[in-house]
């Protein structure tokens, strides 16, 4: 699991308008032609989302940014109501005679998301950054996990908490720009360091392939280890899908 900034990462089912927002520059070519060759999944099963359609109880953090928390089945959708706290929250229900269209994430591999990266970059999107790599030893989970600091003082304390190594790493932030879209309707004003592509990639694909519904997340699935399957809609979907509400707050 990849966990956010110098901390753990928060969860909630984030809340956006049915509105598309406008690119606030051209996509460069080179961008546009990486985009076009993302893995599509389509799925023609039903979604689920936890929450409401006005803001209301909206966090500050989303693992989907400003793209609509939903899960793919019931059975991921009772592992995020355990794992995110959502507490009591209306259920709803999309349906869309077409399937979904989404993006699979975890089917970009990481050189193209290098290159993605490199290229928005150049196109001023994101910007080169120094930062510090914590690994260490999660001996509940029994694997390797990392987490990202920008200084050396902080990666310190994260190390020693954890009992872990730190070393410098390049990476990415994002522009005020890519924050802004990723944050739109919340009071985040920040992109963590591990989120930077995801926020990227959902703002080229909203922005350059209209038929795409949104991008689904296969994490693996282990409630015990806050780790599920997830899906983000863009605002431009709920105008297209039945919206059912399935249980009250």
């Amino acid at each position: 699991m990849l966990l956010g900034s110098c901390g753990l990462p928060s969860w909630g089912h984030s809340t956006v308008n049915d509105q598309t927002r406008e690119a606030p520059f051209q996509i460069s070519p080179a961008l546009l032609a990486m985009v076009q060759q993302v893995p599509i999944y389509r799925h023609d099963d039903r979604v689920l989302h936890r929450g409401y359609f006005d803001g209301r109880r909206n966090r500050a953090e989303s693992h989907e940014g400003c793209l609509l928390s939903a899960s793919p089945d019931d059975e991921t959708d009772e592992a995020w109501l355990e794992i995110a706290e959502l507490g009591a929250l209306p259920l709803w229900q999309f349906e869309k005679v077409s399937g979904f269209s989404l993006v699979d994430f975890h089917g970009v591999p990481q050189r193209r998301r290098a290159r993605m990266l490199a290229a928005a970059a150049d196109a001023g999107l994101v910007e080169r950054v120094s930062l510090f790599k914590v690994r260490f030893w999660d001996s509940e989970a029994d694997e390797d996990r990392f987490t990202y600091c920008e200084t050396a003082k902080q990666a310190k304390e994260e190390a020693a908490f954890n009992e872990g190594t730190y070393s410098r790493c390049k990476g990415f932030s994002a522009s005020d720009e890519l924050a802004k879209f990723w944050n739109a309707g919340r009071s985040g004003n920040s992109v963590g360091h591990s989120a930077v592509f995801d926020a990227l990639l959902a703002f080229l694909v909203e922005n350059s392939l209209p038929s795409v519904d949104g991008i689904v997340w296969w994490d693996d699935f282990e409630p015990t280890e806050l780790s599920a399957p997830r899906i983000g809609l863009f605002g431009r979907t709920l105008g297209k899908v039945t919206i059912t509400k399935l249980l009250e707050a």
